[in-house]
């Protein structure tokens, strides 16, 4: 069920980053306050590793936060900056190519991942009172991995070897939320980042990324976000 989840879910958010670029030209031109906000995450993260334009695998979930905040420019687009944690990630390539090392054997990787991340948010309200939001987001990471590899094969398994990796990717999102009272809004939503394919063993022609399932509480500061009652008003929140 994850898996169909994960597949439906970036072929959408793959598509909607040309979507994210139309609605922000069309926000700038509505008028609304502008409005800070704050707040914390809870998310299952796993790794997601694209085998070209066939299928996709995905690893174990592992537990993980980030802490995020930001200016809401209008009642359509917001700019995101976020710090995510993933701690005890796992992945297994079991046709692993890793440099000075021959032969066929599996690489295994435990490790934990870290990205800083700068978004641009498009939101559409809708519902009663527009106090329901759905979201799409589209943005660069700079993500740091480090853990312990693994081979393993016939006849062979070597001691774990330190292993680490940063560079800098894209990252993709969207979700849904609902202000719940004066200034505070929670959300649901699905993102993923971009990483090193060779930090786990994969081939160049995969594509690696870092899924996570996250639920966040936020909370709006100013008259925008904070006032209690407007509930249009009170709705502007990710």
């Amino acid at each position: 069920m994850k898996t169909l989840v994960c597949r439906r879910s970036r072929r959408f958010i793959g598509r909607g980053v040309v979507a994210l670029a139309a609605l922000g030209a069309v926000s700038a031109a509505s008028a609304g306050e502008r409005t800070w906000y704050a707040g914390a995450s809870l998310q299952n993260s796993q790794v997601d590793m694209s085998r070209g334009d066939l299928f996709y695998e995905l690893g174990p979930c592992s537990s993980g936060y980030s802490l995020r905040g930001g200016l809401r420019v209008n009642d359509f687009l917001a700019v995101d900056i976020a710090l995510e944690r993933n701690s005890g990630m796992q992945w297994t390539e079991y046709w692993a190519t890793v440099p000075g090392v021959s032969g066929l054997y599996g690489a295994r990787t435990t490790f934990d991942a870290s990205a800083a991340q700068v978004s641009a948010v498009g939101i559409l309200p809708f519902g009663k009172a527009k106090v329901w939001e759905a979201y799409l987001k589209g943005g660069h990471s700079s993500y740091r991995l480090s853990g312990e590899q693994r081979l393993t094969g016939v006849g062979m398994s070597s001691p774990a070897q330190r292993v680490s990796s940063h560079g800098l990717g894209y990252v993709i999102g969207l979700g849904i939320g609902v202000t719940v009272a004066k200034g505070w809004h929670l959300s649901s939503g699905i993102e993923s980042f971009t990483t090193d394919e060779a930090f786990f063993g994969a081939p160049s022609s995969d594509t690696a990324m870092i899924d996570s399932y996250s639920f966040n509480v936020e909370y709006r500061f100013g008259r925008g976000g904070g006032r209690g009652g407007d509930a249009r008003r009170g709705s502007d929140e990710l």
